[in-house]
C-alpha cells in the first residue's frame, strides 16, 4: 500500500513542476503537496478523501511496528477499490497537465 501513496506522491511532484516550473518541496503529504502546487482547489471532495485515506500509509515504511495492523485494515477488495481510485487520480492529473500546457 506504500507504493500506491508513493506513485501519487511522484505524480503530485510532478504536476506541481510542470505547473510552477519548479521542484516540489520536499513533502510527502499528498494534501500539503497539492496546496503548495496550486492545484488542491481543483480537486473534487471524492478525491480529496481519497487523499486522506492515502497520506498515513507511508508510516508503514517509517514505523515498521504498526506494519501488521496497516496490513490487516486491507483486504483485498479495499486494495482493487484503491488501484482503481489510483488510475482515476492519476488520468485526472494527466489531463491538469495537457490543459496547463
Amino acid at each position: 500500500m506504500v507504493v500506491i501513496k508513493l506513485y501519487i506522491e511522484k505524480i503530485f511532484k510532478g504536476f506541481h513542476s510542470a505547473l510552477l516550473d519548479e521542484a516540489p518541496p520536499f513533502r510527502h503529504e499528498l494534501d500539503l503537496l497539492a496546496k503548495h502546487g496550486g492545484f488542491y482547489d481543483m480537486l473534487d471532495e471524492k478525491q480529496i478523501a481519497f487523499l486522506d485515506i492515502l497520506n498515513p500509509l507511508n508510516i508503514e515504511a517509517r514505523y515498521p511496528e504498526y506494519k501488521d495492523r496497516i496490513s490487516k485494515s486491507f483486504n483485498r477488495e479495499i486494495c482493487e477499490n484503491l488501484l482503481k481510485q489510483v488510475k482515476t487520480l492519476q488520468q485526472w492529473t494527466k489531463e491538469k497537465i495537457l490543459l496547463t500546457k
